[in-house]
């Protein structure tokens, strides 16, 4: 008989689909004959049962679960395979790997699928990653966005929000060192360190592989309503940067040093202002459709 751990948080994302989830993850394990044992958060899960004989965790939540339960894992030496069912508001990482978006093919990838060691990223050998480290505007977007918003119409919250954030985007100072020695300075309303993110079919993100070992560096200088209009015109209907506004490089490591801005991994807020950012290449498994 398979043994599984389910971690379901409530608090994730929008309220009605993770019911919805629970409800069906639940009627599909009973149907299939599966033991498992259901908690809420991943600390309360005894770390004797996570070391355990199992085959799998089951994750219902969005990104901001996902970031707290692999750097729970990876602080304490814990390997286990971890199958997503995305009931978030953004899930930007089910998105990025290819776990069904879908509550039905999601939890049949969960229960049937078979585990592969991604990448993810660390900052000073101590604070994981799975998505992105960043400065400015995302950061105040992140703060100002309430809760219980994002729990009643998911990713919509956060775009409601961006035409009051986007007037009031104040820039930083920063310095990055890319892997080849090269020091980028300068001013910038927002710094996107990148491990992956969904497929965007225009240059320069193209080249952007979630799986391989490597850093998406995104600065953006554009400030005002105005020049992030036309910086987003450019990407996503030329086809292109424009030849101000942004920057984009790709790197296996680098140093951050920021100014006047707090930090935030994947959704964790943080006071770092020097940062040293890398990959770890096979730092966690996850169950992916056969």
């Amino acid at each position: 008989m398979k043994n599984m751990i389910i971690l379901a948080n409530p608090k994730a994302g929008v309220e009605a689909i993770f019911m919805i989830a629970k409800m069906s993850l639940l009627n599909r394990l009973k149907k299939e004959g599966v033991f498992y044992q259901i908690y809420e958060t991943i600390e309360k899960i005894p770390k004797k049962i996570l070391r355990g004989p199992l085959d799998r965790m089951i994750v219902l939540g969005g990104d901001g679960t996902l970031h707290f339960v692999t750097q729970y894992l990876f602080n304490n030496k814990i390997d286990v395979p971890i199958a997503v069912i995305p009931t978030g508001s953004g899930n930007v990482f089910a998105l990025s790997v290819g776990i069904p978006i879908m509550i039905n093919k999601a939890i049949k990838a969960a229960l049937h699928g078979k585990s592969k060691r991604i990448p993810l990223g660390i900052v000073n050998n101590k604070h994981l990653f799975m998505l992105s480290v960043t400065t400015g505007v995302h950061d105040q977007i992140m703060k100002k966005t309430p809760r219980w918003s994002k729990k009643i119409i998911g990713a919509a919250a956060y775009y409601l929000r961006l035409p009051l954030d986007l007037a009031k985007i104040k820039q930083h100072e920063y310095i990055i060192k890319l892997d080849n020695n090269k020091i980028l300075k300068g001013k910038a309303s927002a710094v996107f360190i990148l491990n992956g993110m969904p497929k965007i079919p225009r240059e320069p993100f193209t080249s952007m592989n979630f799986f391989s070992s490597k850093l998406y560096v995104l600065v953006v200088n554009a400030i005002g309503t105005r020049e992030i209009t036309h910086l987003f015109a450019s990407v996503f209907i030329q086809g292109k940067l424009p030849p101000k506004g942004a920057q984009f490089y790709e790197t296996k490591s680098l140093s951050l040093s920021t100014k006047n801005s707090s930090t935030r991994f994947d959704s964790e807020e943080s006071k770092l202002k020097r940062m040293t950012i890398k990959t770890v290449p096979s730092a966690m498994r996850f169950i992916f459709p056969k």
